[in-house]
């Protein structure tokens, strides 16, 4: 599902998205022909049809059609390698440091104004007391391509594109379905309902976000590579509620044995995606 568009799209916009994305794919089918090697670091194709759907404003346009067109510089296509294995183009490098620079600018905005919030203790406003916006998710992004390893660089590579092409929530459906299929093949039918009804609360979003950042109990998958290394079911399970509940800053859960896991009994999950204290 698409966001609402705010931008008056000109035919002109139209024959330019489509003739940039065109170079870029051109380009990409051409470097695969020549340079089979780096195939795989190459950048993936896009459409004009999917990326005209996610673009909401002027400024997502011309963020879109600039990035596009930077693939085609000679150059571009460079592949550049950090010291942890981490490897990618010129351009996917320069797109993630643009990525992050904009991320890092609104995560500040927004600390900046949860700050100048006024605090009230027990209802009563406290003008001269400044809150501490301690929020896990306005903390300062940092690249770190030298110390990435080739996994954690395509996961965040990953995560930030995202930022350049639009969050389409197609990306949270077929991430949440990805992640229901893994579960119902390999826990009990409790256990995948637990963990549906939590990432649900949490917020896929959220939960998908933390997987491209690296977090490995998130991966769709992890269930599989787990059960096999010779983790119990149950196991397994409690690691994925506590990461999805660490995102919401709550309590793990504890696994008694290899049946049975109990929650902190002063903090539960809330009906209709909300957490709460008893």
């Amino acid at each position: 599902m698409s966001r609402k568009s705010k931008i008056r799209w000109r035919k002109s916009d139209t024959e330019q998205l489509a003739k940039r994305v065109k170079n870029f794919n051109a380009k990409i089918t051409r470097l695969e022909k020549k340079h089979p090697e780096i195939a795989d670091l190459l950048p993936e194709r896009v459409s004009a049809k999917t990326l005209k759907e996610d673009i909401s404003s002027r400024a997502d346009y011309n963020r879109i059609v600039k990035a596009l067109a930077g693939f085609s510089e000679k150059g571009a296509e460079k592949i550049v390698t950090g010291k942890g294995g981490a490897q990618t183009t010129q351009w996917e490098y320069k797109q993630v440091q643009k990525a992050v620079q904009a991320e890092n600018r609104a995560r500040k905005r927004q600390q900046e104004a949860l700050a100048a919030r006024p605090v009230m203790i027990g209802g009563k406003v406290y003008k001269d007391v400044r809150r501490a916006a301690a929020d896990k998710g306005l903390t300062p992004l940092h690249t770190n391509f030298q110390q990435r390893s080739k996994q954690s660089w395509e996961n965040f590579a990953r995560y930030m594109q995202r930022s350049l092409y639009g969050k389409s929530r197609s990306d949270e459906q077929r991430y949440y379905k990805a992640c229901v299929d893994c579960w119902k093949a390999n826990l009990t039918a409790k256990q995948v309902e637990e963990l549906k009804r939590t990432m649900q609360a949490v917020g896929i979003g959220k939960a998908l976000s933390a997987y491209y950042a690296g977090n490995d109990e998130l991966r769709p998958d992890f269930v599989y590579d787990n059960k096999y290394g010779g983790q119990s079911g149950t196991s397994i399970f409690v690691r994925i509620m506590n990461a999805l509940r660490a995102l919401r800053n709550l309590p793990d859960i504890q696994q008694q044995g290899q049946e049975h896991y109990m929650y902190n009994k002063n903090i539960k999950l809330a009906k209709k995606g909300k957490f709460k204290s008893k």
